[in-house]
């Protein structure tokens, strides 16, 4: 996993060490808040960097986004499937998880999310135009195994889109 670069994530996929840099920043920067006062200020500035990265992702696609969920429950997991609008951004709010972490593994745009009772992890593709995915997300549905060679016949990659908003090779 060397290749991973970080589109999103909350606070809670910070590493002890994120959350100590932000703490250290505002104590340097505005001595006079108090504790609350600067985990208030880490939070709202995570509040604005994620509007701010809606915002970079903003960019509309050929095709819709096809979503595959494998869906992790208290007391058992599931595999599922959502079809998301044709805008980028759209990878970021496509759940309703506590905590998220968005990136890119250099092959596909993936994502973690966790709640109190469960972490889920989720593959972004863009739905080829041309293709009647049906059958695809029947398979998908039903807990059948999906090649990565399938997956590309109906979907591609968001990887470029991503790698062109940030300049990422």
């Amino acid at each position: 996993m060397t290749n991973i670069k970080t589109i999103y994530k909350t606070t809670g996929y910070w590493s002890t060490d994120d959350w100590s840099e932000a703490e250290k920043y505002y104590k340097e920067e505005y001595p006079d808040l108090n504790e609350e006062q600067i985990r208030q200020r880490i939070y709202d500035a995570k509040e604005m960097y994620y509007y701010n990265e809606r915002s970079n992702l903003n960019k509309h696609l050929f095709g819709k986004i096809l979503v595959i969920a494998d869906l992790g429950w208290w007391d058992a997991g599931s595999q599922g499937y959502k079809i998301l609008d044709n805008n980028l951004n759209e990878i970021l709010n496509a759940f309703h998880n506590d905590d998220i972490h968005v990136y890119s593994d250099g092959n596909n745009i993936l994502s973690e999310g966790k709640d109190h009772n469960r972490q889920s992890y989720y593959t972004f593709r863009e739905i080829r135009n041309e293709k009647n995915i049906d059958n695809l997300i029947e398979d998908i549905y039903t807990g059948k195994e999906i090649t990565p060679q399938r997956l590309n016949d109906y979907t591609r990659s968001l990887v470029p889109y991503v790698n062109t908003i940030y300049g990422w090779k």
